[in-house]
């Protein structure tokens, strides 16, 4: 990620404004650096000199034979480093300064700061009217810095920015900048002013997030490097174990913002909640490199399912477990948790895949008006999964999946002239096969009682 920051000019002012002694303008919002932004635009103050120039103002204009004298655009990086022979450059990475000849570990992003690179220009000579078009920036003319040149072992994003100038006469563009991983492009295509001989003592500064290239160098290796002319030292480090594991449950109902997930119609007519888990490890520093899980241990305990926010505990299924959908079988502790260690030859980033049975207690549990948004006041498995090695935890993860069993539907119509009421109820709405539990519960009406019927071609239980 580039960030580009404010860029910094001193020099006397336009054609078109009188000189004072009024200082730096301030820097406009309109390309200002922004957290919200994955770049930032860069800025640039032009200032008025310290003293008024005892000048005419005849003299700022545009001499005619300055304008003849214009040549075609060319590369002006040689004069541009020869005018920053020393070149300023900070180095940072995670909260550190590298000093020159420090170490800059490869494999973590590193940024690259630079201040005060200066920008020659026809008004840096003792004669501006005259300069030598050569030694100096022109407009159209461009620098590129290459990485081959100049940060051989850095890698840089790639954006494209407009340079701008904040001057006493408004914003106004000085250049273009295009940073690519290969090099440093800026093309001065800005306004007349900056580079008819009006403009002087121009700097600009740049920051910028950076990777470090370590093809070829093994694991542990350290070599030294240059950056824009300065010494570092870059080291390869040693591949060292992160881990990550995840828990959801295919198809799950998203209520709402938060992480509260609803069961799946289909889950819940079985009486089980499927859960999958993924589990990886990886370099801490580039998670591109994977790496084995061969010895760990993937571990979870249903019967805690209804500890913390849950209030439904699981219940493991048989012969439900399976790793990367192969069927295997976990050690079944005596308080029902289910351990599994991974075999030698597992591979990377396995899926672990195992269902638990909705208990009884939670699954008959009736909402009356079950809402569309289910959160903790209902029935609420909450779980829990965790890597370990040695029975010490690596990472866990852990996922709720609430749902509010509405079994009954109901329904009445009263009949005025006889005085009577008649009842529907539909006591199997999930049409669940095998169903059993409610035989004969009794339905009241405003003259005798009725009992249910067993209505086998509707698939379900009926009040008549």
């Amino acid at each position: 990620m580039l960030v580009l920051q404010t860029v910094a000019f001193s020099a006397v002012a336009f054609a078109d404004s009188a000189p004072s002694d009024s200082g730096a303008a301030a820097v406009s919002e309109a390309d200002s650096p922004s957290a919200d932004e994955p770049s930032s635009v860069p800025e640039a103050v032009y200032a008025a000199p310290t003293e008024p120039l005892p000048v005419p103002e005849a003299v700022f204009a545009m001499p005619a034979n300055l304008v003849a004298m214009a040549a075609v655009p060319t590369d002006k990086t040689a004069v541009f480093m020869e005018a920053n022979s020393t070149f300023p450059l900070e180095v940072t990475q995670g909260n550190a300064v590298i000093d020159p000849n420090g170490i800059i570990q490869g494999r973590q992003p590193f940024t690259l700061k630079s201040e005060g690179l200066k920008v020659p220009v026809n008004g840096d000579d003792s004669n501006p009217t005259n300069a030598n078009l050569d030694l100096y920036i022109q407009k159209g003319d461009w620098i590129e810095l290459k990485r081959e040149d100049y940060f051989k072992e850095v890698v840089l994003p790639t954006t494209n920015k407009t340079l701008n100038a904040q001057t006493e006469s408004g914003m106004k563009q000085l250049g273009t900048a295009y940073f690519t991983p290969n090099s440093i492009r800026i093309v001065f295509n800005g306004d007349d002013n900056f580079f008819n001989g009006v403009g002087r003592g121009i700097v600009f500064s740049f920051v910028t997030t950076a990777d470090a290239d370590v093809t070829g160098m093994e694991y542990g290796d350290t070599k030294p490097i240059n950056i824009f002319g300065g010494a570092y030292q870059l080291e390869n480090p040693d591949v060292t174990a992160a881990y990550s594991i995840t828990l959801s449950s295919p198809g799950m109902i998203r209520w709402d913002q938060y992480g509260y997930r609803g069961i799946q119609p289909a889950q819940f007519v079985e009486g089980a909640i499927t859960w999958q888990s993924s589990v990886s490890a990886f370099d801490q520093f580039d998670k591109t490199i994977k790496l084995p899980l061969d010895g760990k241990t993937f571990y979870t305990n249903p019967s805690t399912y209804n500890t913390g926010f849950g209030n439904v505990r699981g219940i493991y299924m048989e012969d439900s477990f399976k790793v990367n959908d192969q069927n295997v079988t976990p050690d079944i502790g005596a308080d029902g948790s289910l351990t599994y260690t991974f075999p030698q030859g597992t591979g990377v980033d396995p899926k672990v895949e195992y269902k638990t049975w909705i208990p009884k207690e939670a699954y008959y549990y009736e909402h009356r008006n079950p809402p569309g948004n289910l959160g903790r006041s209902y029935r609420d498995m909450n779980g829990k999964v965790e890597l370990r090695q040695d029975n010490n935890m690596l990472v866990q993860a852990g996922q709720e999946i609430s749902f509010a069993p509405d079994w009954i539907q109901a329904s009445a119509s009263y009949d005025n002239p006889n005085e009577t009421i008649t009842w529907k109820v539909t006591v199997n709405q999930y049409n669940k096969k095998r169903f059993k539990g409610l035989y004969h519960h009794k339905c009241t009406t405003s003259r005798a009682g009725v009992y249910f019927s067993h209505m086998a071609d509707v698939g379900g239980w009926h009040c008549i």
